[in-house]
């Protein structure tokens, strides 16, 4: 258990640290950790195991582990990537996230560990498999502006889905997010019209990206147990 005193200088130490956009993982007490394990399925069907730790919420200052803690995965050392936690849905330049490559079919492992305290595990499944098809089973769709465009995978209960369209070619469409928090009923229709509002042709790439969150629990303050799988299709419109 950390000491009164050091509990006084963390309070002030943190303090000090709110102007910046990093605080030290030692100036807080383990109740005070906000804490996102993630496992993401990338596009390549490779897992990486993602965590990241915060200063009591998801809008708290980033975590730097320091002073003996330490987070493994599956009993690996992860790397420390300033900037970081982009797979697991951190978009934020102010995130610090400890990642590593994992392998499929085992409940992954992520331990974090302080000095003078009980090693804490928590487990995270691999994401289920995400492929989206469109109406013929294929990953690429041409169709008419006038046309509405559907995708359907198997759906994951409680999860949620996010479109982003990036434009390969033609001016007619931008780039965008198209849906955001979708709840996951396994399918998705968008229309054409919304994509192309003039009625020109163009060319795009579809994002999609499933998130499902599960509470962590104790002793952290908050945070999130999260697959993350990600796919794309290829969309024409003429």
């Amino acid at each position: 258990m950390r000491t009164p005193l050091r509990t006084a200088l963390a309070i002030s130490l943190a303090a000090l640290a709110a102007c910046g956009t990093v605080t030290h993982s030692s100036y807080l007490e383990t109740g005070g950790f906000y804490v996102v394990y993630a496992v993401v399925r990338e596009l390549d069907g490779t897992l990486r195991a993602v965590s990241v730790f915060k200063d009591r919420g998801d809008n708290g200052l980033a975590l730097d582990l320091d002073d003996g803690d330490a987070v493994t995965i599956d009993g690996l050392t992860p790397g420390k990537v300033s900037n970081g936690g982009s797979e697991a849905g951190f978009s934020s330049s102010l995130v610090v996230s400890y990642e590593a490559d994992v392998d499929a079919g085992v409940a992954h492992q992520f331990t974090l560990t302080r000095t003078g305290e009980d090693p804490i595990t928590k487990e995270v499944d691999d994401p289920p498999v995400f492929a989206p098809v469109f109406s013929d089973g294929g990953t690429n769709l041409t169709a008419g502006v006038a046309d509405t465009v559907t995708l359907t995978w198997t759906a994951q209960s409680g999860a949620t889905v996010t479109i982003t369209n990036t434009v390969t070619s033609g001016s007619a469409c931008a780039s965008s997010t198209l849906v955001t928090g979708l709840s996951d009923t396994g399918t998705v229709s968008i229309a054409g019209t919304a994509i192309s509002t003039d009625g020109g042709a163009c060319a795009m790439t579809f994002t999609l990206v499933r998130t499902d969150d599960t509470t962590i629990g104790t002793p952290f303050h908050g945070g999130a147990l999260r697959t993350v799988a990600v796919a794309e299709t290829a969309v024409t419109l003429q």
